[in-house]
């Protein structure tokens, strides 16, 4: 469904205003809006869990359990890495 023009001429203006630093935040939770509606729209996975899969939740609720886990901002930071984006 569009937006109604009205609106998504005032979204732009929003963005056009928009400070140098406010920028790439911006971005991101437009970019996360879209993937919410794409989470939203798929369709449900309906596929039975194999040996395989159950043995990997089994693993990673012992890594939890023991503690081994990475910190959100060390996650973000990696991916970043990966993506090639500073720090």
């Amino acid at each position: 469904m569009a937006a109604p023009r009205k609106e998504l001429e005032e979204l732009h203006q929003i963005v056009d205003e928009l400070a140098d630093e406010d920028i790439a935040r911006a971005k991101e939770l437009l970019a996360r809006l879209r993937l919410e509606r794409t989470l939203a729209e798929a369709p449900e996975d309906d596929e039975p869990l194999t040996d395989e899969d159950r043995e990997a939740i089994r693993e990673g609720g012992d890594a939890y359990e023991r503690g081994d886990v990475v910190a959100d901002e060390d996650l973000d930071a990696e991916l970043a890495r990966l993506r090639g984006e500073a720090p």
